[in-house]
């Protein structure tokens, strides 16, 4: 219904208008701001937010456009756990029980989203009825 940029554009400016304030406290103890960046350090960190989270989530807008929600809804809730997966596996993080009851919630609410009465072809009709408009 909306243009992604323009969605992104005011959901990223709301999450920076209240995150602003948190800001002062958060760089008083941050261990970046003491020190002075390398140039790939800085292009690290443009990666991070430019190619890892504003591309991402301009993909995941295009992809709700294009597929069943409930896809593209599993595909985002399950991306923490299999983050998680991989860095427990390679070392990077531990298994605690607080994330294995995490998981099980994510799961739960993706059963519940996918298990709904409607159907698929209900979907598909009310997506192409949404696509005319």
């Amino acid at each position: 219904k909306y243009n992604p940029i323009t969605m992104m554009k005011w959901m990223f400016l709301s999450a920076s208008i209240i995150l602003i304030p948190l800001l002062p406290g958060a760089a008083a103890n941050a261990e970046l701001v003491k020190r002075d960046m390398t140039a790939a350090e800085i292009c690290g960190l443009l990666y991070v937010v430019a190619g890892a989270t504003f591309c991402t989530y301009l993909l995941l807008n295009m992809g709700i456009k294009r597929m069943r929600p409930t896809t593209v809804s599993m595909y985002i809730y399950t991306q923490p756990i299999v983050s998680s997966a991989v860095a427990i596996a390679v070392g990077q993080d531990e298994f605690s029980w607080a994330k294995f009851c995490a998981s099980l919630l994510v799961f739960a609410g993706v059963y519940i989203v996918t298990s709904s009465p409607r159907t698929k072809r209900q979907m598909e009709t009310a997506m192409l009825v949404e696509g005319k408009k």
